[in-house]
C-alpha cells in the first residue's frame, strides 16, 4: 500500500468519525458509554494510518538523504543552477496545496501556513498563478486586448485631457509653457471571489486530476465575471472595475447614435470615423454575437456584404478592415442600448494586485458529500484615454 493510498484511508476514517460524533452527541455534548467506546475504536484507527503515513514520510526522508551525497554538490553556485525556486514558486508549496486540497485542509503543511492572503485563506503556488493568468487571457477577450498591469499597491496613472502641446518657435524665440492639462485615474484592488465544487469522490481519487479541474473550474467563472465587469462594471464606488459603457454614459463625446432604430450599415462606416486617426491604427471591434449576426447581413450601396470573414487560422474576422471580436456581455440590439464597442482598446488598463488565495468552503456542501474551495483575487480596471474609444447606441 502507498502513502497516496493511505492518505485517502485516513481521509475516510476522518469523515466517518466526524459523521458519527455529530449524529451521535447528545444534546448535553456527549456521548453514551457504548458511542463513546466505538468512537475511540475510530480514533484507534485513524491513529495507526496516521502512524503508517509518517512511517512512510520519514523513510522517503532517509532516502533522500542517502542519495544527497552524490547527487548535490557541496557547493550549490558550482552546479549552475542558480534560480533556486523558493516559497510559493516551490515544488514543496505546491504538493502541500495539493495535499491540502486532497485531505479538506486536515493535512495544511506550515509551508502554507506562511503564504496566508490579505483575506484569508492561502496563496496560490506561482505556477498555478501563471497558469491562471494565461487561461484568462485565453477565456477573458477584454484581457486580450486590454493592457495588464501588475501593482502591490493603488496605481495612479496621469495623462492629458487636451493632448500633447506643439508649435512652431522661431529662430531665437523663446519656448512658451505647454498649455496641456493633466488628470489621474487609479487602479483599485476590488475583490472578485468565486468558488468550484467538487464531489468527495473524486476529491479523494489519487489517480483524478485535482489540480486540472480547479484550476480550469476557477478560470471559467473568473474570466466571465471579469469580462462582465471590463464592460458593465459600475465603478469604484460599487467596488468593481469601471466598464466602458459605463464610462461612455457619462461621456456624451464617446457616443455615437445610429440613424434609424435598425443598426445600418453608414452607422458603421460613421463609428469607424468618429475615431480619431491615432487611435483606428490599433482599433477592434467588439460585439454581441446576435449583434455580429445583424452586422453579418449588412450590405453597401452595391449590395455588396460589408462583412469580410478570415480565412486564416488563428486571425480574427474583420469588418471595414478592422478585427471584431465578440462578448456575450456586450448589450444585444434594442432601442437606446449600447451596442458595438471600437477603438483602441489598449487604453484600458487592468490591474492585477498580487496573488490569488484559496481556501475550503466549510460544510455548506457537506449534506450532498460534496466539498467547496474559495478563490479570491484583486483586481480593477479602467478606461484612461476616452478619446481612444467610441461606442454605437441604437436610436431610443
Amino acid at each position: 500500500m502507498d502513502i497516496l493510498t493511505l492518505i485517502d484511508k485516513r481521509n475516510n476514517l476522518m469523515d466517518e468519525a466526524e459523521k458519527f460524533l455529530t449524529e451521535k452527541t447528545t444534546k448535553n455534548g456527549g456521548l453514551s458509554d457504548d458511542d463513546a467506546k466505538t468512537y475511540a475504536e475510530m480514533e484507534k484507527n485513524i491513529d495507526a494510518v496516521t502512524e503508517n503515513i509518517e512511517r512512510f514520510q520519514r523513510q522517503n526522508a532517509r532516502n533522500s538523504a542517502d542519495c544527497s551525497f552524490t547527487r548535490a554538490p557541496i557547493r550549490p553556485e558550482l552546479s549552475g543552477n542558480t534560480n533556486t525556486k523558493v516559497g510559493r514558486a516551490s515544488d514543496e508549496y505546491k504538493k502541500a496545496a495539493l495535499d491540502a486540497i486532497r485531505t479538506k485542509f486536515k493535512n495544511a503543511n506550515n509551508l502554507l501556513q506562511e503564504q496566508v492572503g490579505t483575506d484569508g485563506g492561502y496563496l496560490v503556488p506561482q505556477e498555478w498563478d501563471e497558469h491562471l493568468t494565461v487561461a484568462l487571457k485565453e477565456k477573458n477577450v477584454f484581457r486580450g486586448l486590454a493592457d495588464v498591469i501588475t501593482t502591490n499597491s493603488d496605481h495612479n496613472m496621469p495623462f492629458t485631457t487636451n493632448g500633447a502641446a506643439a508649435y512652431w518657435l522661431g529662430e531665437g524665440q523663446a519656448a512658451t509653457q505647454s498649455n496641456a492639462t493633466f488628470q489621474q485615474k487609479t487602479l483599485h484592488a476590488h475583490k472578485l471571489v468565486t468558488y468550484s465544487v467538487i464531489t468527495n469522490e473524486l476529491l479523494f481519487d489519487s489517480a483524478f486530476d485535482i489540480e486540472g479541474y480547479i484550476l480550469e473550474d476557477f478560470a471559467r467563472t473568473l474570466a466571465d465575471k471579469e469580462e462582465d465587469g471590463f464592460i458593465n462594471g459600475t465603478g469604484a464606488l460599487n467596488h468593481q472595475p469601471e466598464g466602458i459603457l459605463t464610462t461612455a454614459a457619462s461621456d456624451a463625446s464617446m457616443v455615437q447614435v445610429t440613424a434609424g432604430a435598425n443598426l445600418a450599415s453608414d452607422d458603421l462606416i460613421n463609428l469607424v470615423y468618429s475615431l480619431q486617426k491615432e487611435y483606428r491604427k490599433n482599433a477592434v471591434f467588439l460585439v454581441n454575437d446576435a449583434t455580429l449576426a445583424a452586422v453579418r447581413k449588412l450590405k453597401d450601396n452595391n449590395l455588396a456584404c460589408i462583412w469580410q470573414p478570415s480565412y486564416q487560422a488563428g486571425e480574427p474576422d474583420r469588418l471595414l478592415g478592422y478585427p471584431i471580436y465578440t462578448s456575450p456581455f456586450m448589450p444585444t440590439i434594442a432601442a437606446g442600448n449600447m451596442v458595438i464597442a471600437f477603438g483602441d482598446f489598449s487604453y484600458y488598463k487592468i490591474g492585477d494586485r498580487g496573488a490569488r488565495a484559496f481556501q475550503q468552503l466549510n460544510e455548506l456542501h457537506a449534506p450532498n458529500f460534496m466539498t467547496g474551495y474559495i478563490m479570491t483575487e484583486r483586481v480593477d480596471g479602467v478606461l484612461l484615454l476616452n478619446r481612444a474609444l467610441r461606442v454605437l447606441k441604437i436610436k431610443p
